[in-house]
């Protein structure tokens, strides 16, 4: 072996010290915002779980009380363990004739004479705030859910 090859030996042994602790750092940013991005995500989908629950809470309610708008919300809010200042609930009602066509008015009646249904539709939303803002883009500003009930 050369003089030559015989200074560069230990050379590189030197240059290999310290290479995990670089990829280490250059890759941590990284895993972490994985990591966060993926728990947002998580705690996105089950905040909207919740939201369709509670919507489906007051759309049991409303089968038994379908003018109680008060009451649907309430039953609604008392559904999910979320923050009721964030929360926001819709209840509307709406008919429609069995034969389809579309919206009617509830006071009136349908072709054969047949009494329009009577459906309530309650929905919850939510703000969406991510932990981390490089996330933002990637979620929905509102999450929501939705039921919808015949009852009459």
């Amino acid at each position: 072996m050369s003089s030559w090859a015989r200074l560069m030996v230990p050379l590189r042994r030197l240059d290999q010290k310290g290479g995990a602790a670089t990829e280490l750092a250059l890759i941590s940013p990284i895993v972490l915002t994985l990591m966060i991005g993926l728990t947002d995500y998580g705690m996105a989908m089950s905040a909207a779980s919740s939201l369709r629950a509670a919507a489906r809470a007051g759309a049991q309610y409303a089968i038994g009380n379908p003018t109680d708008a008060a009451g649907i919300q309430a039953a609604a809010l008392a559904a999910t363990d979320a923050d009721p200042n964030l929360l926001s609930v819709t209840v509307t009602q709406s008919c429609q004739c069995p034969s389809g066509g579309g919206n009617v008015s509830c006071g009136g009646t349908c072709s054969g004479g047949s009494s329009p249904a009577l459906y309530v539709d309650i929905k919850v939303t939510q703000p969406m705030t991510s932990t981390i803002p490089v996330t933002n883009p990637l979620f929905p500003k509102t999450l929501a859910g939705e039921a919808v009930v015949r009852v009459q």
